[in-house]
């Protein structure tokens, strides 16, 4: 199926990503504030129900692939039902799981089941005294055991995915990417971006091209090609390495020209960028009658309007742009 919708430059969607939850067990110190602790009411978040509702439509109009976010989205205590309805929609491009790990082992089995073809785990440094200060939780061996689970179960596609704050882990680079030396994963580093309440600073931002030399220095890299179902990580494979590593540039090279990607937030609000003002709350007209076409023209009008691109640079100042208020936990990156 060919994508339905797009924006007004022309680019296609085909790429959902659904946050069910904004609560998590860890702080990390790019997301969400220590001090943390209210969530949304249950009563405003989307139920599975409406879950399925949107995503029955979306797919409907091109939708190829989910991702299921957070926050931590394993917290639901419906996660698995919902892994179970989308995939049984029928997503050529797979049904994906993004998750700090600490509750991967108690459904791992059943989401695999469910029909999650593809795991997303979180882990930014490679000892566990690290993993406390950035996460402010003692909860390191729990996240590895989700990787060796993860790879235990043959799951298609495993990707470790790690946050590159300088000051915090960019001493984590050559650990991090050896992960994928013996093990047949995808090691992507991001670049930090500010968002809600995290604290980004100009000098925080390590840029990919400075990762790539640091990792470069020691191993030899040749890029992959890209797949129809591609997210914005540039893969590439290691010699020496049975799997892979790769590299996300929101900042320093941003990829917003092929962007085919719409976000969901666990409250109802569909978010044609990340970064963006436009959106469409869906919650309330679902909860108030409206039929399955006014809900698509709210769903058009909004991809529609997505801003041609995101307003991050190498070098901004958070201050000084119209950058979200919310958390990074409330719409799952």
């Amino acid at each position: 199926m060919t994508a339905r919708l797009f924006d007004s430059f022309g680019r296609g969607v085909s790429y959902l990503r659904i946050s069910v939850t904004d609560v998590c067990n860890l702080r990390c110190v790019y997301c969400m504030p220590e001090s943390q602790t209210r969530f949304a009411p249950t009563a405003d978040l989307l139920t599975r129900e409406e879950i399925v509702r949107l995503c029955r439509l979306l797919v409907g109009e091109g939708v190829r692939k989910i991702r299921l976010t957070g926050g931590e989205p394993l917290a639901r205590p419906d996660i698995v039902e919902i892994a179970a309805d989308l995939a049984a929609l029928g997503l050529p491009g797979g049904l994906a799981l993004s998750t700090n790990g600490v509750l991967f082992s108690r459904c791992a089995i059943a989401l695999r089941a469910a029909g999650v073809d593809r795991v997303n785990i979180s882990l930014d440094v490679v000892d566990a005294e690290h993993f406390r200060k950035m996460t402010h939780r003692d909860r390191f061996e729990d996240v590895l055991s989700a990787v060796d689970l993860a790879l235990s179960m043959g799951f298609p596609k495993v990707k470790v995915n790690a946050v590159i704050v300088r000051g915090w882990n960019d001493d984590q680079l050559l650990p991090l990417a050896r992960i994928a030396r013996r093990h047949p994963v995808s090691v992507r580093f991001m670049e930090y971006m500010p968002y809600g309440e995290n604290p980004w600073k100009p000098e925080d931002h390590v840029p990919v091209a400075e990762m790539r030399v640091r990792i470069e220095a020691e191993h030899r890299l040749r890029e992959l090609p890209r797949g129809p179902d591609a997210g914005p990580a540039r893969e590439y494979s290691v010699e020496g390495f049975v799997g892979s590593i790769g590299f996300i540039s929101p900042i320093s090279n941003q990829f917003c020209a092929g962007c085919n990607r719409i976000r969901l937030t666990s409250q109802g609000r569909l978010q044609a960028c990340l970064f963006g003002s436009e959106g469409a709350d869906l919650r309330e007209p679902m909860r108030s009658g409206a039929a399955d076409d006014a809900i698509l023209a709210a769903v058009r009008r909004a991809v529609w309007r997505k801003e041609e691109r995101h307003p991050l640079f190498p070098g901004m100042s958070p201050a000084a742009l119209a950058l979200p208020t919310r958390n990074m936990n409330t719409i799952g990156g």
